[in-house]
């Protein structure tokens, strides 16, 4: 009875094939109704939504060409290679709908995670633009100080230019002053020379005395030694009072100071030159026969000296008018450069509070802009927290996806981020391509295999005799 078993065995293979194939064939309708549902959800029209389908369809029709296909393969006695390559063509093309139909499924898997990531880089462009946001904003604030800053600088540089530019203007409407100034300097000296020809003339008269009175020592007799000591003395003092006076005189600066000192210096010089003349001329009595004497060597000088005198006291006149003048004109032009410096002090002050008042303007705007920049700053620390939350949804989802897994393991890493593409392509085309190439090749090795299990009942009903079994 075993060739009743294998005819049974044969009849299940038959339909388990016959299933396998309505089964791709069904698999097939379905990716044609998914193209039809994706072609009307992106608003296609008609003709291009049974373009897009009709491939499917024909494509899983053909699928039940494959049972026939097998059947003519198994009873061709000259064919079967003929036959063999059209079971592999159908073959292919289920091999392609089925690979088709997997690679959907991965994709629909991978589709959420997808989602959660377009959205996780919408949170990061947020986070982006809201810190551009935030740069422009303290960057127009830094450029506002900036401009406050350089203005205040300017300003005030403005204001030693404008100074300096008044103290020039100043000097230039006085150029009388300048000129005066130089004219006072002139006389200055040329009084200095004077005093300085003075000064060289009492020298010379006082070594004249020296001389006459040195060869007159010589017929002096001891009793006249200590007049002479007397006389001694009295022109050291007088060599001394004429050089205290001629440096009181350098020394002072105006004229009248000038001309008081000469006075009190003459009053004392003419009293001690009258001592001097005394001794002197007591010592001539002693040689009435002498030509030479003191009071003709005074006489002799006094012309000089009144005439160097003369024109001291003319220059002096000059300089104490002159020095009216400058004191004046001095006076006037300080006037003057404090009203402009007063005027530009004022206009330095003005512009300076007005740019105080514009930076606290800037920095009250600022206080409302920073909160704003804080606001901005707490929605991205929140967009980075869902950010941080997403990337662990997508890493579940993901990882949760056997094809990931396996990849996973290949790379030897458990990081999304470390997993390679190419490893995920290469697990995906491996595993998708042999479970298409086992479900394309099923159905004809099926019917193959019921084919040979009725053709080994059928010998073995030959064999013992008994009637065959007859398939319904």
């Amino acid at each position: 009875m075993k060739h009743l078993d294998l005819s049974k065995q044969s009849l299940f293979v038959l339909r388990l094939a016959i299933i396998i194939e309505v089964g791709v064939v069904l698999i097939g309708l379905g990716i044609s109704l998914a193209v039809v549902f994706s072609a009307l959800d992106s608003g296609s029209t008609m003709t291009t939504v049974f373009v897009a389908a009709a491939p499917f369809v024909i494509v899983a029709l053909c699928e039940f060409s494959k049972i026939p296909l097998a059947l003519a393969t198994w009873h061709a006695r000259k064919s079967k290679l003929l036959y063999m390559i059209l079971i592999f063509i159908v073959s292919f093309i289920t091999f392609e709908t089925l690979f088709n139909g997997f690679e959907r499924n991965f994709a629909a898997l991978t589709f959420s995670a997808e989602k959660l990531e377009i959205k996780r880089d919408g949170y990061e462009a947020n986070i982006t633009d809201n810190q551009s946001k935030i740069d422009e904003m303290e960057k127009e604030y830094r450029q506002e100080k900036r401009d406050i800053r350089d203005l205040m600088q300017e300003n005030a540089d403005n204001r030693e230019s404008s100074r300096a530019s008044a103290r020039v203007a100043v000097e230039r409407n006085n150029r009388s002053l300048t000129s005066n100034r130089q004219t006072l300097r002139t006389l200055q000296g040329e009084l200095q020379g004077l005093n300085q020809e003075k000064a060289d003339l009492l020298q010379k008269l006082a070594v004249e005395k020296q001389s006459a009175l040195e060869e007159r020592s010589n017929s002096i007799s001891n009793r006249d030694s200590v007049r002479q000591e007397q006389i001694q003395s009295l022109e050291s003092k007088l060599e001394r009072l004429r050089s205290q006076m001629m440096t009181e005189i350098d020394d002072a600066f105006w004229s009248i100071d000038k001309q008081r000192i000469r006075k009190e210096y003459e009053a004392q010089i003419t009293s001690l030159q009258a001592q001097l003349n005394k001794l002197v001329d007591g010592g001539l009595e002693v040689n009435q026969d002498a030509s030479f004497t003191f009071s003709a060597i005074d006489e002799q000088y006094k012309l000089m000296l009144e005439m160097v005198d003369d024109k001291i006291a003319l220059k002096e006149s000059e300089i104490s008018k002159l020095e009216t003048i400058v004191s004046a004109q001095q006076r006037a032009a300080s006037n003057s450069l404090v009203a402009r410096n007063r005027q530009i002090d004022s206009a330095f002050i003005s512009e300076k509070t007005r740019l105080e008042s514009v930076g606290e303007k800037v920095e009250n705007e600022f206080d409302s802009t920073r909160e704003e920049i804080d606001a901005i700053k707490d929605e991205n620390f929140e967009l980075k927290q869902k950010i941080r939350h997403l990337d662990t949804d997508i890493e579940q989802m993901y990882l949760s996806n056997q094809i990931y897994r396996m990849a996973s393991h290949i790379d030897g890493t458990k990081e999304l981020d470390e997993i390679k593409p190419t490893t995920v392509t290469l697990v995906a085309v491996v595993w998708f391509g042999s479970l298409a190439f086992i479900c394309a090749i099923i159905g004809p090795i099926l019917v193959l295999a019921s084919l040979h299990l009725k053709s080994r009942a059928e010998k073995m009903e030959q064999e013992q005799g008994e009637p065959s079994f007859q398939a319904s």
